[in-house]
């Protein structure tokens, strides 16, 4: 890939993207031995108009060819906004891929019409939220079916960690892209690909319901989660009596069923 050229006199700014320059090599030489390995040539991807997908989209077209990655935009009319639909479509056609619109809103409002979600509002929300993105996940891996095409995992490590994923949703894929990249490191690898700083300075959003961000939904910021998850995972001591860390740290525990297999009950 094209190296970038670093001004000197600013040292931070040197080492921020020296190291993205590093990571970007790695993870597009990685996506690249994956479909040789499992013998794919072709990917498809769901765009949602945020950084995650922006950035995923980019390294796959880096690895194997923007004519062998397909996107599919997938709103739901009612919660997805103008904005991400138009910055989705500006996410495909700055990357030059094949992209297909297809609003799920018939596909969705039959679940919708499950009796248990319409008579439990504490837990419609959640659930009306989870059955978007499978609905997602369903239309993703008929398209890949249809292309023998690979699905792109869009999830970041902060997410996968906090359990902020829909299981056999955005969750799922073949290959997990960026899933060893935390929020900000995906902030960063968007400004290293040149994206427009909107993509980085917007509220993150999944828009799985009405007025729902990702922070507010968590209770505090992707910066404050990567600070406190990469302490975690070094073993370093956490801030005492901090309700970010505890409301973190159970977050972990509770997502634990996600990162791992189905559990398999041994016959004796």
């Amino acid at each position: 890939m094209d190296k970038i050229q670093i001004p000197e006199e600013n040292e931070d700014d040197f080492v921020t993207l020296r190291t993205m320059e590093k990571i970007a090599d790695s993870l597009i030489t990685g996506l690249r031995d994956f479909f040789a390995r499992e013998h794919l040539g072709k990917a498809v991807i769901g765009i949602s108009g945020g950084v995650d997908s922006a950035v995923t989209a980019q390294i796959a077209v880096k690895a194997i060819g923007k004519g062998n990655v397909s996107g599919l935009i997938m709103p739901y009319s009612k919660f997805s906004s103008p904005e991400n639909l138009n910055d989705a479509k500006e996410v495909a056609v700055f990357l030059g891929l094949h992209h297909r619109v297809f609003f799920i809103d018939s596909f969705a409002e039959e679940f919708f019409k499950l009796q248990w979600i319409k008579t439990s509002p504490e837990t419609s929300a959640m659930a009306k939220g989870n059955i978007l993105a499978r609905v997602r996940m369903v239309i993703l891996y008929s398209w890949a079916n249809m292309l023998n095409a690979a699905v792109l995992g869009t999830c970041n490590k902060t997410e996968t960690l906090l359990g902020y994923e829909t299981k056999f949703g955005d969750g799922a894929s073949d290959v997990s892209v960026i899933g060893d990249l935390w929020k900000s490191e995906v902030w960063d690898l968007a400004r290293y690909f040149k994206f427009p700083e909107k993509f980085i300075t917007k509220k993150p959003s999944a828009e799985l319901y009405e007025g729902q961000t990702d922070e507010g939904e968590l209770g505090f910021t992707y910066a404050q989660a990567d600070d406190i998850l990469q302490k975690w995972e070094k073993g370093e001591p956490l801030p005492n009596n901090d309700t970010v860390s505890a409301s973190i740290l159970d977050k972990i525990k509770k997502s634990e069923h996600k990162r791992k297999m189905p559990f398999i009950i041994p016959k004796g």
